[in-house]
């Protein structure tokens, strides 16, 4: 499963709007799949 940034900013966006500039650590990226999924 590949996410490009520009389809987290997107999501992230509509969830809560933060998840774009955390991803980069790792551990908000898998919080933001289990949220999205």
């Amino acid at each position: 499963m590949t996410i490009s940034m520009d389809d987290l900013e997107q999501s992230c966006l509509e969830c809560q709007g933060k998840g774009a500039i955390l991803t980069a650590q790792g551990q908000t990226l898998l919080h933001f799949i289990k949220k999205h999924l």
